[in-house]
């Protein structure tokens, strides 16, 4: 063999050597699943999460404690009650795939749904009306006007819960042709959420307008306050601030403009936000107060809150790239993959555990426009703070910062001036 070629060859093995000690080819472990999983670093907490799956045994135990929820409800109901709400929640008012508390909606009659489609099979809903756990809906050609309109309140709530927004706004408009407007709140987030902030803040300009006419002061504030998260989504922070946005709003706005020292003192006015007030520390880059809110958030709604995930997220993410002792993100860490709800955004957990790389988290957030923002704006931060691919980061961190009314692509649009 020449020794030129011999030459090559034992280059190319130090080669691929090097590249499969995760020196050179690093940002490929951790962004494409078909690197080799023994070759990715092993979990930062040490341990691997062990998340909850969906059986068929897990979807049926859900559909029987749905049931023995709503029954709950259904007695308070007959006693009288104005306001139905589980009195002190038990494990038996949660879904045992996700953790998180059953919701209910009511209108005259009520349901108890099932929260973030957990469940690969189907929603989960229990109807007052029927008594029952529903999987289908009845059709609505033979109810009247009054039969109709509830029914389609509650199947659009329905699709809502189970994250198909686009299923709920197709019901929101068959409400809007039967000249009722129940659901116009519900069509202008659902709008919202699917990018479509125009059409949204269009619905809540009527909205808006006709709440002055009857002097419904409450429905009025509400619209306001969805018109100004439309207007943050376009990029309109001025416009906001021209008006009389309400705390948490005024932050988003001024912390869009890049007026840093008026919101650190706007915030200092909100006192009733932990997660909003840990987003807007982190923006401005005061990590370890951030890390302290999110850690309020928890101690003040608890671990299996909605949000609880995203509090660990803000607080590791927070801790990284302070500086601070990785002991203590670790153990943070740790301790959101044993107690957080088993549902978004439990993968992104998994992915700053290193269980999951950014291909595959991407995957698990499918079209969701938040759940991109969220993704992005993770992912991006997590390369940043470890160094590691610094214009892939900026490029994921631009793409949350597109998203205004989101805290996470406020904080992006923030950090990517200074980082």
């Amino acid at each position: 063999m020449p020794r030129y070629l011999l030459s090559a060859l034992i280059s190319l093995a130090y080669v691929l050597i090097f590249v499969y000690s995760g020196t050179f080819a690093e940002p490929v472990a951790y962004r494409h699943k078909w690197y080799p999983q023994r070759w990715r670093p092993g979990p930062y907490c040490g341990t691997a999460s062990q998340p909850l799956q969906d059986t068929p045994e897990l979807f049926q135990q859900c559909q029987e404690q749905c049931a023995a929820s709503g029954q709950q409800l259904q007695r308070q109901l007959k006693e009288g009650a104005k306001t139905l709400e589980f009195e002190n929640p038990s494990s038996v008012n949660k879904c045992p795939a996700s953790g998180l508390l059953y919701s209910t909606n009511r209108w005259d009659d009520f349901l108890v749904m099932c929260r973030a489609h957990p469940h690969s099979q189907a929603v989960v809903v229990w109807d007052s009306r029927s008594g029952k756990v529903m999987d289908s809906w009845p059709s609505t050609t033979s109810l009247d006007e009054e039969g109709k309109a509830q029914a389609y309140w509650f199947q659009a709530w329905t699709a809502h819960y189970s994250g198909d927004e686009l299923k709920a706004v197709e019901l929101c408009h068959q409400m809007r042709a039967l000249h009722r407007d129940e659901l116009d709140n519900l069509l202008a987030q659902a709008q919202l959420a699917l990018g479509h902030a125009q059409a949204a803040m269009e619905v809540c300009d009527t909205s808006i307008t006709a709440a002055k006419k009857d002097e419904a002061l409450s429905t009025e504030l509400a619209f306001e306050e969805l018109r100004w998260q439309c207007l943050l989504e376009l990029g309109k922070a001025k416009e906001v601030l021209g008006e009389n946005p309400s705390g948490v709003t005024k932050c988003m706005a001024q912390l869009q403009l890049g007026q840093t020292q008026e919101a650190g003192k706007t915030l200092e006015t909100i006192q009733d936000d932990p997660l909003f007030s840990a987003y807007a520390l982190f923006s401005l880059k005061r990590f370890p107060e951030c890390r302290k809110r999110a850690e309020q958030v928890l101690k003040e709604k608890g671990w299996q809150s909605d949000y609880a995930g995203n509090a660990v997220v803000v607080g590791v993410l927070s801790d990284w790239l302070s500086g601070a002792p990785e002991d203590g993100a670790r153990n943070f860490l740790r301790q959101g993959l044993n107690e957080a709800p088993k549902t978004w955004p439990y993968p992104i957990l998994r992915y700053l555990n290193r269980e999951l790389c950014e291909e595959e988290l991407f995957e698990a957030a499918g079209s969701d426009i938040s759940r991109t923002v969220e993704t992005n704006f993770t992912v991006g931060l997590t390369l940043l703070a470890q160094k590691r691919d610094q214009k892939h980061a900026r490029e994921l961190l631009s793409r949350a910062a597109g998203h205004g009314h989101y805290f996470e692509g406020m904080a992006a649009r923030c950090l990517l001036k200074t980082f």
